[in-house]
């Protein structure tokens, strides 16, 4: 079982599965509400399961622990990819969707792959950094 995971995403997929399964029952008529929080519950649960071993879980780990270096920056990284996260999983359901947990958190990875890169280019930018 993944804390770790389940504190940096996990919870926030189970967040949004919550506000959905709220929208469902005030809008039952909206068959997308439904699919989404049967998508966002299967999500919260395999990152749950998922192994502090595996490869994604390792390579978020990483990336987390490169913001965490950044010092004063790494809040305007969290505010960012927070941002991105809701909105992406607002969409599920809907315009979007994962079938695994595996895919949704390449995704995960790859967006703070490329905010860390946003940051890092502002801190150092590639033409002023050393060969």
């Amino acid at each position: 079982m993944s804390e770790y995971l389940m504190k940096i995403i996990g919870y926030q997929v189970q967040n949004i599965a919550d506000w959905r399964r709220e929208k469902a029952w005030r809008s039952p008529d909206k068959l997308g509400n439904l699919t989404a929080v049967e998508e966002l519950d299967k999500l919260a649960e395999q990152i749950k399961q998922l192994r502090w071993s595996s490869e994604i879980h390792q390579q978020i780990a990483e990336l987390h622990n490169g913001v965490a270096d950044l010092g004063i920056n790494r809040f305007e990284i969290w505010e960012d990819v927070n941002e991105v996260v809701s909105a992406e999983l607002r969409t599920i359901g809907f315009q979007n969707g994962y079938g695994t947990s595996q895919g949704f958190l390449e995704w995960y990875r790859d967006i703070l792959k490329e905010k860390l890169h946003e940051q890092l280019n502002e801190i150092a930018p590639v033409s002023n950094r050393p060969a």
